[in-house]
């Protein structure tokens, strides 16, 4: 957002249950052009309790972006 990040998950699920066609058709098309770059998938990672340490895989999917339960 031009304003920052946006956190406040009340008003995140508001968003997602109000918004409008054009704003889903705003979103398909800027993740088409993540996707069409070939950018990074893979993140490092680090269990905050053991400290081990792993690469995984990131998913753009916008069939699963704004499923309910998501911590992100």
């Amino acid at each position: 957002m031009p304003e920052g990040e946006v956190t406040d998950k009340p008003a995140i699920a508001a968003f997602v249950s109000n918004v409008s066609r054009s704003w889903v058709a705003k979103i398909d098309e800027r993740l088409r052009e993540i996707n069409e770059k070939g950018i990074n998938k893979k993140i490092d990672a680090k269990c905050g309790k053991c400290n081990n340490e792993w690469q995984t895989d990131v998913e753009f999917n916008p069939a699963t972006f704004f499923v309910s339960g998501s911590s992100a």
